[in-house]
């Protein structure tokens, strides 16, 4: 499913206490503010920003469960534009706060309800039951009620749930919140696994950098309601990971700042900064020259002999604090 938004804007109206018992300030918040963009069919995109800054509320507008206040929407399918019961039957939304399985009903009996709401045929539902519960190892789940199941198996289910309707259109909100990391691993390969099938566009909303960087081939970056960044992670990483970091592992010499600083005075205006970390030496150098990294590592073998080196480059989650702090 592709995804098209023209300069959509969403406002709250909250009621504030006021001077007086019976009286209250009515005050406006722009949760989205003039934000365009288009994804095409098959697309996974992260969106990520800080709380407030307008996530759960596109993806709310996206699923249909909030107006956008200004703008335009348009969703298309195979080239035609998809409203209302069309709409529904290719679109799943999973909220890792908020799920869709009935409490009190056996874990099968809410995927009974959910393959009619989906129109979903007989067999195929089964088909697809199956294979579901091998990948997410639901069988020994299935005829319990989802009350009685833990964090871990609840969300396990409630992917299921969204998934049976293979959507054309995924939107995940903070899906993995609270979950180790086997059972992470379970789901996004489930939900890869149907990508692969269908090619369905996926949005995934996380505070889970590192998930977003391994999922997603696309970022979108809101701040304050605002679309500040859209592009692909290749792109971030070509924009904004400035930096070369060296590090030395319990080197065999400690030397002091300052005596590093004058070991390496012919790279002083390539380095950053230096600093001692969890028993490890960290050199940070300007991604301007290749070159100079390994001519530091190389002049620290001879100084220092630590026990190894690492080379490696701002991190995905780094990149994203140093657009924040601008």
């Amino acid at each position: 499913m592709e995804i098209s938004l023209n300069s959509v804007s969403k406002e709250y109206r909250i009621i504030e206490k006021g001077d007086s018992l019976f009286k209250r300030k009515k005050r406006n918040i722009q949760a989205l503010n003039d934000v365009s963009f288009s994804i095409k069919s098959g697309e996974i995109c992260g969106l990520i920003g800080l709380n407030g800054a307008g996530k759960s509320t596109l993806t709310k507008i996206l699923c249909g469960v909030l107006s956008e206040t200004s703008g335009e929407i348009k969703l298309t399918l195979e080239g035609k534009e998809v409203i209302g019961e069309e709409f529904k039957k290719n679109m799943s939304v999973i909220f890792g706060h908020r799920g869709q399985l009935w409490d009190n009903l056996q874990v099968a009996d809410s995927y009974e309800i959910i393959s009619r709401i989906y129109d979903i045929p007989r067999g195929e539902f089964q088909k697809r039951l199956r294979w579901l519960g091998q990948m997410l190892e639901l069988n020994d789940l299935l005829y319990r009620p989802a009350r009685q199941l833990s964090l871990g198996q609840r969300m396990k289910c409630e992917v299921a749930g969204n998934l049976l309707c293979m959507p054309k259109l995924l939107l995940l909100d903070e899906p993995t919140i609270g979950l180790d990391i086997l059972t992470k691993e379970k789901i996004f390969d489930t939900i890869l696994a149907i990508h692969k099938e269908i090619e369905n566009t996926i949005i995934f909303t996380s505070h889970d950098l590192k998930d977003v960087g391994n999922l997603c081939n696309r970022i979108l970056i809101l701040n304050k309601g605002k679309l500040i960044f859209d592009d692909s992670i290749s792109t971030l990483y070509e924009t904004y990971a400035n930096e070369y970091i060296i590090t030395l592992k319990s080197p065999n010499k400690l030397l002091s700042i300052d005596e590093l600083w004058r070991i390496l005075d012919d790279y002083q205006k390539n380095i950053k900064n230096i600093e001692y970390k969890d028993n490890s030496l960290l050199i940070h150098v300007n991604k301007e020259d290749n070159s100079i990294p390994f001519k530091i590592m190389e002049l620290l073998d001879k100084e220092l002999a630590p026990n190894n080196f690492d080379l490696s480059t701002t991190n995905f989650e780094q990149i994203i604090r140093n657009i924040y702090e601008g």
